[in-house]
């Protein structure tokens, strides 16, 4: 036994034999130094384990006001999308107040503003974005933001850097810091995230492109087979439909499942073989983009025809033996179209560009020759005609060049019976456009073919459809002054139809193969015309967009901010 242990007991021993109070005296005092020194080492280790906890709640609670600021930066970026592009070194620099001014104009209520009011609000913007990179006057980090200014115990968060994202290249990179509670050390715990952020390209809107866009859907009383958008939207102020039509409408298309009698206009265009079996359509949708108006055409034929150089042939005495047999000529009366000044003041949407080619003053003289007029049927009449030549080519999306044969025609279309091929004799793709100064009514008659033998052919309904190389948006009509389209069941009339101004309409079944087919961008339904049908859709969306790389009007803004692609804590330093 070692020796401090043994004087010990020998000490212990003699205190025993002098009294028995000694003894217990020192044996309470050995005893209570031992339970205190216990009790010490228990206590810092319950404050060891408390502060552990709370550093990790802290952190925690740091994570979360972290990410809460994510949610914040999505949020201004997606206000400002262009500063998604730029590091946070410019995001106050004079361009990036030019393009906040460029933006506010552009909103409905930015253009009832004047400059000064204007000024203020980029000033106020500039503002929002300022405080995210606004530095301490002796550092030159980003100062710390309080996430909630009026409780600072919601912790407190700051950027340090900014990788700007390049749309359809990479992803930008942001780090952010954040600490909860800062008024208390011990709490404080900081946390480092790292967040990936993608900026998109807003991509073309081309499957769901619709069969029928009307400005006004009110009305709508027919079966459709067709994709169908109401309204105008985009940066148009002056939104004239809701949504208050769509299940409506949609019961027209898709019919209604607890009425077996109401197929909806899918099933029947599907029935009448004028779609395929695969056929089918988005639901019906109010408009994000503008409609395309009257100074939509105006200002796209001015681009394209006017502008071009380009005369379009009248064909006003080619219907003279069967144009208006019943009302005489009902000339129409217009004003010429907008001058090459508008045009030179016109802002083209990239979709309708592509829609109507780009224009191009060249020579025609490779447009081919038109079907010999021994393949045209009995008595039919004909566009391009033999001897017609192309007014103007364009160049679709995918490079090929078509030739264009513009029309005019300035009278009503009544007693009319049209064929048009949009396939010469060598089978080479060519567009035909009517720009039609009147309206079209009941009896008339237009059918759209490839370059096919029309031999022994009398009636137009007995015509084939534009299938194969024939693409359906190659035959138009633009209704420059049309108010009225109004059609007969049992007449077709195979177009991509733009009449800003008209009211479409289509009274009765007939052989259920009538009414319009392709598209149609229309004011109105003309419900005054129309028969309130369920036998036969009467409009058919067969013109596949695709064919000439259409993209819907441009919306703004052309790129957007995805959610983030992860997030990632570090150590923070």
């Amino acid at each position: 036994m070692k020796k401090r242990y043994t004087e010990t007991l020998l000490f212990l021993s003699r205190l025993s034999h002098s009294s028995n109070t000694g003894f217990a005296m020192a044996f309470v005092l050995i005893a209570g130094g031992i339970m205190a020194a216990t009790g010490v080492a228990m206590l810092f280790r319950s404050s060891s384990e408390t502060e552990k906890v709370a550093v990790q709640a802290a952190t925690a609670k740091g994570k979360t006001t972290s990410e809460v600021a994510v949610a914040r930066i999505q949020y201004l970026l997606g206000k400002y999308p262009f500063l998604a592009e730029k590091s946070l070194n410019d995001w106050q620099n004079a361009d990036v107040e030019s393009q906040i001014k460029a933006q506010i104009k552009t909103t409905c209520d930015g253009r009832s503003l004047t400059e000064t009011q204007i000024n203020a609000k980029v000033q106020q913007s500039k503002g929002e974005i300022g405080q995210y990179v606004a530095t301490n006057s002796t550092e030159s980090e980003y100062q710390w933001l309080q996430m909630d200014p009026s409780n600072p115990d919601k912790g407190q968060f700051r950027f340090t850097e900014y990788a700007p994202a390049i749309a359809g290249q990479k992803m930008g990179q942001l780090t952010i810091e954040a600490k909860a509670n800062a008024g208390n050390d011990l709490k404080e715990a900081p946390t480092k995230l790292v967040v990936k952020i993608p900026l998109n390209e807003t991509p073309p809107d081309i499957q769901d492109s619709p069969g029928l866009w009307v400005e006004k859907a009110s009305g709508v009383d027919d079966i459709l087979a067709a994709h169908v958008w109401i309204g105008s939207g985009g940066d148009d102020c002056s939104v004239t439909d809701d949504d208050a039509k769509i299940a409506e409408i949609n019961e027209l298309v898709f019919g209604d499942p607890s009425d077996s009698n109401n197929k909806g206009g899918l099933e029947e265009a599907i029935t009448d073989g004028e779609v395929s079996a695969d056929t089918s359509f988005k639901p019906a949708k109010v408009a994000a983009h503008k409609f395309p108006d009257k100074t939509k055409l105006d200002e796209t034929y001015a681009e394209k025809v006017t502008g071009a150089g380009v005369t379009p042939i009248n064909i006003n005495t080619a219907f003279v033996n069967n144009i208006n047999k019943t009302g005489g000529n009902n000339t129409v009366s217009y004003n010429p179209l907008p001058t090459v000044a508008t045009w030179m003041n016109g802002v083209f949407d990239k979709g309708f560009n592509h829609l109507f080619g780009n224009a191009a003053v060249a020579s025609t003289s490779s447009c081919g020759t038109q079907v010999s007029s021994t393949l045209n049927g009995t008595d039919l009449n004909v566009f391009p005609r033999p001897g017609d030549t192309a007014t103007r080519t364009e160049t679709t999306h995918d490079g090929q060049t078509i030739c264009v044969y513009d029309y005019e025609i300035t009278k009503d279309l009544k007693n009319v019976g049209v064929v048009v091929r949009t396939l010469n004799a060598e089978g080479k793709r060519q567009r035909v456009i009517f720009h039609l100064h009147g309206n079209i009514n009941k009896n008339a008659e237009i059918a759209h073919v490839g370059n096919e033998d029309l031999t022994g052919t009398a009636k137009i309904k007995d015509t084939p459809d534009c299938t194969g190389s024939c693409k359906p948006v190659d035959f138009q009509i633009w209704g420059h002054t049309t108010t009225s389209v109004c059609l007969n069941g049992n007449k077709k009339l195979h177009t991509f139809l733009w009449s800003p101004l008209a009211g479409l309409g289509v009274a009765g079944t007939g052989d259920a193969k009538g009414g319009l087919n392709g598209t149609a961008f229309v004011n109105n339904w003309d419900t005054n015309c129309s028969s309130n049908s369920s036998s036969g859709a009467h409009v058919v969306q067969t013109g596949e967009w695709l064919d000439l790389g259409l993209e819907t009007p441009e919306i703004t803004p052309p790129m957007t901010v995805g959610q983030p692609a992860n997030i990632k804590t570090k150590q923070f330093q």
